[in-house]
């Protein structure tokens, strides 16, 4: 019940560790971790989740390691429960429904990320862009240009998205 911070010095989180741990409200993953397992945080009840931004080493994630796993959609910003999920620049390849069904306001990439897979934040229709904006009804999501790939629904159903602004 409540948040958790992963040990530092573990590498690999297993399939579905946390699934259906819908009394954990945060977590934190520290640079050591280089795996998330399939669904190792399916339909938690997250609303914070912090990645250590200061690792080198890649970090992967298997097929809907977060799918339905943050429900954090304040829109708040003068509240500390405003969510931007910030992405770690090592991971490289956000994976098949990583986020899909997650709630979520905004979504940071960070140079690094190469490959965003299919359906991968779908179904997210509280998902404004890199930032959330009060005065405005959509958003934008801008990409590094790191990225190359965008898969197939990547972004499906994100109905609050108004423009993908694809670094040439």
């Amino acid at each position: 019940s409540g948040g958790y911070t992963v040990t530092s010095g573990t590498k690999a989180i297993a399939d579905m560790a946390f699934a259906d741990c819908a009394s954990l409200t945060s977590i934190s993953i520290p640079d050591s971790v280089v795996y998330i397992g399939e669904y190792a945080f399916y339909n938690t009840g997250i609303s914070k989740l912090i990645f250590d931004q200061t690792g080198t080493e890649e970090l992967a994630f298997a097929k809907g390691a977060f799918r339905k796993a943050i429900n954090n959609t304040s829109t708040s910003t003068t509240s500390s429960s405003y969510f931007e999920l910030e992405l770690p620049a090592r991971l490289k390849a956000i994976s098949e429904e990583a986020f899909y069904e997650a709630k979520f306001v905004a979504v940071k990439f960070n140079e690094g990320t190469q490959t965003i897979g299919n359906y991968a934040f779908a179904n997210n229709s509280y998902l404004y862009g890199n930032s959330y904006n009060s005065s405005t009804r959509g958003g934008t999501l801008a990409f590094p240009q790191s990225v190359t790939t965008v898969g197939d629904y990547a972004f499906y159903k994100c109905t609050k998205l108004t423009v993908l602004d694809l670094d040439e």
